[in-house]
């Protein structure tokens, strides 16, 4: 959802330097950049314990800094004003949403094992 969101809106690109064409860079540095994002979500919802409250301040407060750190490294350019609120808390919904899937799928794993013992 998110990579769709910056292809269609163009609000954001990167440049690694790794190609000449622009769009090249943005979507091999982009690939790079959602999967860590994708680790460090999942991470957050494998840590059960630390309140979930606490999670959605340290993950918006470490997306928050890693926009700005790309952004002053050169490698980000951002082409709206909403771009890092965006980017800093579109991965603490996606972070509940996977919790939520987590947890239903802990729940029929845990069912599954049950019935199958007795």
């Amino acid at each position: 959802m998110i990579i769709i969101v910056s292809l269609v809106l163009m609000n954001r690109h990167y440049q690694p330097g790794w190609f000449e064409d622009l769009a090249q860079d943005t979507t091999a540095f982009a690939s790079f950049y959602y999967l860590g994002s994708t680790l460090v979500i999942i991470t957050a919802v494998k840590m059960k314990t630390i309140p979930r409250w606490l999670k959605f301040i340290m993950l918006s407060a470490f997306f928050f800094l890693l926009t700005m750190l790309l952004q002053t490294a050169g490698l980000l350019v951002m082409n709206t004003w909403w771009d890092p609120w965006y980017y800093t808390l579109f991965p603490a919904l996606v972070y509940r949403i996977a919790e939520g899937i987590s947890r239903r799928l802990s729940r029929i794993s845990h069912a599954a094992h049950n019935s199958s013992v007795t």
